[in-house]
This record gives C-alpha cells, structure tokens and sequence, in this order.
C-alpha cells in the first residue's frame, strides 16, 4: 500500500499529525510520502515542500480580490500532480487543501481520472461552504443548502472585494462529490463536525470520527517550581488557559473579566496576545508568549488547578487533551465539539452558557466536586487514533 499525504502546514498541529501517521505507517509496512506548502516540517522522514512564493503571493491577492480561494495556484498544483504521477499513490490523505497553495478543481480530476482513493480528516469545515472555516460563531447554517451572501467575508480566506460565496459553493459540489460513493472516506476529530459533514454534501461518503489525541510521553503530569512560585504570592488557585493565538473566537475577554472578578485566584494565560489586549485591573493575570516546548508547557498544566477553554468556535480542540493529560480538569463552553471529551471521561465541567459568569461558576464547580483527573488514556492516546486510520486505508483499499 502506497500513501500520499496532502496537507498546506509542514509543521503545526496538522503537520505533526501527518508525521505521526507516517510512523505509524512505515511500522506497518506501508510507504508514504508527505507534500506540504508552508512553513517548515521537522519530520524525520523526508518531505517535499511544494511552494512558489510569487504564485502563493498572487493566490492570496486573487482571493482578497475575487473570493476564489482554492481555484488559483495552478502551476503549483501540476507540480504536486507530477510528484503523485511519479509515486502512483493507492490512497491520497488530504489534510488542510486551504492556505493559498493548490487548486482542487485541477487535483480532483486528476484523482477521479486515475481513480485513487481518498481519505480526507476534515479539521474544519471549509471543504462544504462557500468561504468560511467555522460558521459557529454567526451560527450560519446557508452550508446545508448553498451558500450566498457571505457573514463572514472578511474572515479568512479574507475577500475585500467580492462575494464569491454561491459560486465557490456550487464548484465545491461538483469537484468534492464527484469520485465515486466507495472512493472516499471522509474523517473528521469529533462528533459535532460529523453531524455537521453528514448534513452536508458529502453525506453520500462514508463519514467516520476519529478523535484527535496527544503524545502522553510528552503531555504527562510533571512535578516543577511553578506552582509554588505562584500560591506563595498569596493566590488560593491557578487557572491556565492555551491558546496558539488569543483572538476575539478563542474567549480571552472572559478569562480578562474572569480575573477582575476573582482577585484570589491567578490566571496564568499562554499564547500570542496583541498587547492591545493585555488587560488586567488587577495584576493576577500572568501573560507568557506562545512556547514550542512542550515540556514547560506541561509543566504549566501540571501546575494549574482548572485549564479552562472558553472558546466560541472549535471543533476538537487538542489544549482540552493537552490538560487531561496533565491531570488538570477542564472547563470549556458548549461549543462545537470542545465538550465531548469530558462527556466522554468526566473531568471536567461543560459550562451552562457563554458568560464570564457560567465560566466562573465551571469552575467553581470543579472544587465543589472536587473533581480528580487522572487522564483517561483510551481516549487521549493518540496512539490509539493514528491505529484506527490503518484500519480506514485497509478498508477504502481491500
């Protein structure tokens, strides 16, 4: 079996999951190769970055202009469609097509023409709209019929000018659906996005959820000085949160009015921030760039007493696992699918609405029920996850 891996990132959360799957392909017997666009991949096993700086450039203005996103970088896209001539994959995995690198219409004929499986892990829903990633937040749902009038047009893929909306619609349909019902399989890290993929137009593909996962030789619980160097300062709790970018979507004016309002506890908030936004009336929020090493970042999740996650737009959000891992509780919104992990394992508490005050009181919640978390491996291992896509490649190939 012959495996090519698409995906825009070369690193990120969806380039380490590709690495991941690789190795566990290659224990397998199966030989892969990974393309990828952007950014720089720290795999271990060789990669090929397709990337045309001018042609990634043009693509990105011609989306701002037009609202055409994913219709531009032909030349690279016949440089990737050589690459897979040469290898003659059996199955092509597509991770994040979006990200200004390829044109589906051109890679989708190529793959129907050759008549090459697909396996396509949805990590948000830009496959089935005209535009968007996430329609959550504007609780858009044109999607289920067919898109127009875009809410959502400044949003990334960001267009200045026109709507494109109902035409990228219409040309997604017709690309996106057009290998046979057997030829695809589309996977996607929870419930909520599944239900939202089967209310689309791929519900004539087989749709399965294979839940993200974490590294738990790295995410574990970790004994450091980072706790007592906070509670000495004379806060009773530490409550973390993570976030790669701290956006309007990502709730940090909760965890901001949260602290104003809980003088005796320290919040602890990890990522890129806009200094613009570093509010804080009262000094007991500690704010620590976004880091790369993971084991200060566990020692941070190790330390904290709640990880709250109080996002308005998320499909499966790995920080949740990142804390479980860590024996830390998490408090999270009723958003897309940032809950299922504690409906699944218990540690934690799904707050009753979107407020900085159902924030608190989850939290407040998790020392009344003095919730212990002692991470729950079935369902964090991801370990466990990369093993269940080998029985997806057997089962689209055999």
């Amino acid at each position: 079996m012959k495996i090519a891996y698409l995906n825009a990132y070369g690193n990120g959360s969806t380039g380490k999951i590709v690495d991941s799957l690789r190795r566990v392909c290659q224990q397998n017997g199966i030989e892969t190769i990974s393309i990828f666009s952007r950014e720089h991949s720290s795999s271990t096993m060789p990669t090929i970055k397709c990337f045309n700086k001018a042609e990634f450039y043009l693509d990105a203005i011609c989306t701002r202009m037009f609202d055409n996103h994913g219709l531009n970088s032909k030349n690279n896209t016949k440089k990737i469609i050589k690459i897979l001539k040469e290898f003659k994959p059996d199955i092509i995995h597509i991770h994040n097509l979006h990200g200004y690198w390829i044109n589906y219409e051109k890679l989708f004929k190529f793959i129907r023409y050759n008549d090459i499986k697909v396996v396509w892990t949805f990590h948000d829903c830009w496959a089935f709209t005209g535009h968007c990633v996430h329609f959550d937040y504007i609780s858009c749902d044109k999607w289920k019929e067919g898109c127009c009038r875009c809410g959502q047009l400044k949003e990334y893929p960001a267009s200045l000018l026109l709507d494109g909306s109902k035409k990228n619609y219409k040309k997604k349909k017709k690309y996106f659906t057009s290998l046979n019902s057997d030829s695809m399989v589309v996977v996607t890290p929870s419930e909520w996005l599944g239900d939202k993929v089967r209310d689309s137009f791929f519900n004539k593909y087989d749709i399965k959820v294979i839940n993200n996962g974490v590294d738990l030789q790295k995410f574990r619980y970790t004994v450091s000085d980072k706790r007592d160097n906070i509670i000495n300062k004379g806060y009773e709790r530490i409550i973390l949160g993570v976030a790669g970018d701290w956006n309007d979507r990502k709730g940090l004016k909760y965890i901001i009015d949260a602290a104003n309002l809980r003088k005796n506890w320290a919040f602890v908030v990890i990522g890129r921030i806009d200094n613009n936004k570093k509010q804080n009336s009262n000094g007991n929020i500690l704010y620590i760039d976004k880091t790369e090493n993971v084991e200060d970042l566990a020692k941070w999740y190790s330390a904290a007493d709640v990880f709250v996650n109080p996002t308005l737009e998320d499909t499966y959000p790995t920080t949740n696992l990142e804390a479980i891992a860590c024996h830390t509780p998490v408090v999270t919104f009723p958003t897309g699918g940032s809950g299922e992990i504690i409906k699944k394992t218990g540690f934690g508490i799904i707050t009753t609405g979107r407020t900085c005050e159902s924030l608190i009181e989850g939290i407040e919640r998790v020392f009344e029920k003095n919730i212990i978390c002692n991470g729950y491996t079935e369902y964090i291992d991801a370990e466990r996850k990369f093993y269940e896509y080998i029985d997806v490649y057997k089962k689209i190939i055999y």
